[in-house]
């Protein structure tokens, strides 16, 4: 069976970032040469000559995106040929005239990683102390949105476990979004089965996030600005119950979802290996190659968690 055609395409255009993260070591790597900015030009013209803009959504991400000194123009141009623009950042390298620039070219979302409002926390999470700054610059994109919508992305783990309910009371009350993410094999890192057994970060009190995570779904209920769905949210307290259970629902991955990364690689899956270089073939001839459709044969018998990741969630409300 021919494969649907993507909807949704994660450019990761880069690896570097300038914080510490401690669920994630993107920020220990030493990349390749990454490509610039006439690359990513051709990519993104190669997607529109393939698929046009109307229905496909670019989501940029890192690392930390923002700190490619081609950055603002890469978004400019997407959004020019007319794409829906999303972003995913840390949030601390904007100054106000950048998140202007972005709010006028009309980005359609920022996601911005905060994972606790308590700002000790937030050092010991993020590894520096950098919380004023991306309070600041939220209320920077509040101030300059036109149709932006600004989404907090939180990764629920043992350290901010208690605070769950309280940034969705947070967001609602400065009429944000949010959308959860659960704790994972440390991003960055080779897979490890049974990762969570020795894992800090998973959350010790399962029935703690489990009562936590129905309260989301109530308030989702009653307010609009909960991100993730309901399906997605009772299978977050499952995962939470049993983390090595195994998935059979399917997957976006390498479907509706597919991935480009820092040297131009389309991953169909960001744990498996890419099924070839948008510099050096189409992405349509990619997309349909023999080695594709072997990559989507595994993705199909895959059984690992990563399935709950927002990106590749294969439900909707």
């Amino acid at each position: 069976m021919r494969a649907e055609r993507p909807k949704t395409i994660h450019f990761s255009i880069t690896s570097l970032c300038n914080l510490r993260c401690i669920h994630c070591e993107f920020w220990k790597a030493k990349p390749q040469k990454e490509i610039g900015l006439e690359e990513w030009k051709k990519i993104t013209d190669d997607i529109y000559n393939w698929l046009g803009s109307g229905e496909v959504r670019i989501k940029i991400a890192g690392g930390e995106p923002a700190v490619k000194p081609f950055f603002k123009e890469l978004m400019k141009y997407i959004k020019d040929k007319g794409f829906y623009l999303g972003i995913t950042s840390n949030g601390t390298v904007f100054a106000e005239k950048d998140i202007e620039f972005l709010c006028d070219i009309g980005l359609n979302e920022i996601n911005i990683s905060l994972d606790t409002l308590n700002k000790d926390k937030y050092r010991l999470i993020r590894g520096r102390d950098e919380f004023d700054k991306v309070i600041k610059n939220l209320m920077y994109f509040k101030k300059h949105t036109r149709n932006t919508s600004i989404n907090l992305s939180p990764t629920i783990m043992e350290i901010n476990s208690e605070e769950i309910t309280e940034l969705v009371r947070y967001v609602i009350q400065e009429n944000f979004w949010i959308t959860f993410q659960a704790v994972f094999n440390t991003f960055g890192t080779e897979y490890r089965a049974n990762w969570y057994r020795d894992f800090a970060l998973f959350p010790k009190n399962v029935g703690k996030v489990e009562n936590a995570l129905k309260e989301v779904i109530a308030y989702k209920d009653i307010y609009r600005q909960i991100g993730n769905s309901r399906e997605q949210l009772l299978t977050m307290i499952e995962y939470f119950r049993d983390p090595g259970k195994s998935y059979a629902m399917e997957c976006n991955a390498g479907k509706t979802d597919v991935g480009v990364d820092n040297v131009g690689n389309l991953l169909l899956c960001f744990n498996l290996r890419p099924a070839g270089n948008l510099l050096e073939k189409r992405i349509d001839e990619i997309f349909y190659s023999e080695e594709a459709d072997i990559i989507r044969e595994e993705i199909r018998g895959c059984s690992r968690e990563c399935k709950l990741l927002n990106c590749v969630f294969p439900f909707d409300d």
